[in-house]
């Protein structure tokens, strides 16, 4: 299989080349349990397959380790997560059930981890009821999964008119997903050929997903209170999706012939109609979404579109809101653009996945928010179905930041590992020239996010925010002028009680921080740790400019403001706060 390089950066000011993983691709056929047995003992004789299994291991509770609170409460979770995922499992077609249990199997491991299988279905279902049954601290759950960025471009908004599909994927996962990147073909008995996008130790075509006629599939998180645990889980459904569906319609159909578990938003497009929807679900149904008159492009972020849909809709906060709007935001003005020159090219889209732009910000970068890059994003590919082939990030979180890989579809040729592909990769590989010139590649901006990065590495693996705190403050040393980092630094100071600290980082931000959305956020609690150490004159003087931005995500804002004048935050409060690393918020309990 050749790959060629397909664009050349031609940036005034090249970064040095990123380093690129091995990317291991296979192919299996037959029945489902055959191609799981398989794909299990593939992965167990390349190896490495361990880091994969023991981040799914116990990943239910890390994600809700924050939110959960005191030792109890967190058993009480892990128990009832246990009960929820083997419900949701007892529900799952036997084919493919057969499928996961194969997989185990031939990896040498527990049979307990199948039900692990349905962890994220349960994470979400847990957002879903805290918000029906407003049960605060569990509804923060969500501000540890900023989940993911698709826009599908077609007809006069792609270069050449073809359908492309470009995805992040923003997971919990650096060190995992983005450091084993692998691509699995298989053909089935019954069904279409297919594909997917995986982290080796994981068989899970549900989640990015390409077949022989020319769908493609990416799952997105989304947040509702109609949540059911006897339904689809999102595996089975995009599984389902891509080994049957040859038109859009048959994608749609097969959303709604059962309940689907929990709350998504199904990006698909189809290289024959040449278009894109995207399907958002619930416990109660699923409805589609298009694109509007005049666009040939459809996104997907992580809030409901749909009139249907949108009641109901559950939020960890207004950050969670105007982090995934903020994403749609600049996807749109970027396509917006490149229609003045044409459309969209690979290489653009590939630009796009790495792009650190906030929408309300023309011209100017940051390290995390209402970007389109985030330092979890841990998986970016952009199909082209009609050229037959995937390009895949294969470089460190963010991958969005490229080298890409181009992988041709092909189901031809023996089962297992597809050997002239995993060799060698450095020599078939594209760099991104947008973020060659983005001030987080190079120089003081390079080695300040870094430590971002190892940040939002501790944030995900053991919480610890002693040690968080540190490589923000490494990550100031070295780039003092970057908002997020302040922002964050000052929320973690303010959780500790030190609130002077923490209104030295506000404070120090305000004059930075142009994002209006953003420049509240500092307003808000910097006037709540100016009350906590008793400077009550700046605390009205923060709270008098924050009422005076209008923007629609802070609305909120400006009632905690009104209300605080008269009674001012409490401090026990403070110490509840959530500090999100991948929303950069601060989450009240």
């Amino acid at each position: 299989m050749s790959v060629q390089r397909d664009f050349v950066s031609d940036s005034p000011n090249p970064s040095p080349a990123r380093a690129t993983h091995q990317v291991l691709v296979v192919r299996l056929r037959g029945t489902q349990a055959e191609m799981g047995a398989q794909h299990g003992r593939i992965t167990r004789d390349v190896g490495g397959y361990e880091i994969g299994r023991d981040y799914y291991n116990d990943l239910h509770e890390r994600l809700l380790a924050d939110s959960a609170g005191p030792s109890l409460r967190r058993r009480l979770v892990s128990r009832f997560g246990d009960w929820a995922m083997r419900r949701m499992e007892l529900h799952r077609p036997k084919e493919y059930l057969d499928r996961t249990m194969a997989f185990i199997e031939a990896g040498g491991d527990d049979p307990e981890l199948s039900k692990k299988m349905m962890v994220m279905d349960f994470f979400q279902n847990t957002v879903g009821l805290a918000g029906r049954y407003h049960l605060g601290p569990f509804k923060r759950a969500g501000a540890r999964m900023p989940a993911c960025s698709t826009l599908m471009v077609w007809g006069r908004d792609s270069a050449d008119g073809a359908v492309r599909h470009a995805r992040n994927f923003d997971m919990c996962g650096i060190g995992v997903w983005d450091a084993q990147p692998e691509v699995v073909f298989c053909e089935p008995e019954q069904g279409l050929k297919y594909g997917f996008v995986t982290t080796r130790g994981l068989d899970c075509p549900g989640i990015t997903g390409f077949n022989e006629a020319g769908l493609t599939m990416t799952m997105h998180t989304r947040f509702h209170r109609d949540v059911t645990f006897s339904g689809a889980a999102v595996v089975d459904l995009g599984h389902d999706i891509i080994r049957r569906a040859e038109t859009l319609a048959d994608a749609a159909f097969i959303a709604r012939e059962r309940p689907v578990c929990s709350t998504w938003g199904i990006a698909v497009s189809s290289a024959t109609q040449k278009r894109g929807i995207v399907i958002e679900s619930n416990g109660k149904g699923a409805v589609v979404v298009r694109n509007q008159p005049g666009e040939d492009f459809v996104m997907a972020t992580n809030r409901y579109r749909h009139p249907l849909m949108i009641e109901g809709q559950v939020s960890t906060g207004p950050g969670w809101a105007e982090h995934s709007d903020g994403r749609e935001a600049r996807m749109r003005a970027i396509v917006v653009a490149a229609r003045e020159r044409g459309g969209m090219t690979t290489a653009d889209l590939e630009c796009t996945l790495g792009d650190h732009e906030d929408p309300s910000t023309p011209g100017i970068e940051r390290a995390g928010g209402s970007i389109v890059s985030q330092p979890i994003t841990v998986k970016s590919i952009v199909a082209e179905p009609e050229a037959r082939r995937v390009r895949m990030g294969v470089g460190a979180a963010p991958t969005g930041w490229g080298p890409f890989h181009e992988i041709a579809w092909s189901w031809d040729g023996e089962v297992g590992v597809v050997e002239d592909v995993v060799q060698d990769v450095t020599d078939s590989v594209s760099d991104v020239s947008l973020t060659q010139g983005s001030r987080f590649r190079s120089g003081p901006g390079a080695e300040g996010y870094q430590h971002f990065l190892t940040a939002a590495r501790i944030a995900m693996e053991t919480h610890d925010e002693v040690a968080m705190l540190a490589s923000l403050e490494r990550a100031l040393t070295v780039d003092p002028e970057e908002p997020t980092y302040r922002f964050l630094a000052g929320g973690l100071l303010a959780k500790a009680g030190a609130y002077q600290a923490a209104l030295g980082h506000f404070e120090r931000g305000l004059p930075l921080e142009k994002a209006p959305f953003r420049r509240g956020q500092l307003l808000l609690w910097g006037s709540r740790v100016a009350d906590a150490s008793g400077d009550r004159e700046r605390a009205a003087e923060l709270r008098a400019e924050l009422l005076t931005i209008e923007h629609k995500h802070l609305a909120q804002h400006h009632k905690w403001a009104r209300v605080e004048a008269r009674r001012p935050y409490p401090r026990r409060k403070l110490k509840a706060i959530m500090v999100s690393l991948e929303l950069a918020d601060v989450i009240a309990p």
